[in-house]
């Protein structure tokens, strides 16, 4: 639960319970979502979100805007290397 996150980012009650009704799966990745969000929700202060639960959604949206742009930047890399590997060059005779 995220109740029992080493450093929960938020006290809501709506988080819990919508954790609640995920299935397991997805509630270990809201778990892994919900803990990697707390960096950037702390960044936030206060920006006069409407309430707690927004600024928490916008965390979550930038770190998993954050591990799409890692993960675009490894598919590059892979591409990249595997496109130089097929790349011979002609042999001159």
């Amino acid at each position: 639960m995220t109740k029992n996150l080493a450093k929960p980012i938020i006290p809501v009650a709506e988080a819990d319970a919508f954790r609640a009704s995920l299935r397991q799966e997805d509630q270990v990745l809201f778990d892994r979502l919900y803990a990697a969000a707390s960096e950037s929700y702390a960044m936030m202060g206060d920006v006069g979100l409407v309430i707690p639960l927004e600024k928490m959604l916008f965390a979550m949206l930038i770190q998993q805007q954050r591990e799409i742009e890692e993960l675009r930047r490894i598919a590059d890399r892979v591409t990249n290397a595997g496109a130089q590997a097929t790349h011979h060059p002609r042999s001159s005779r």
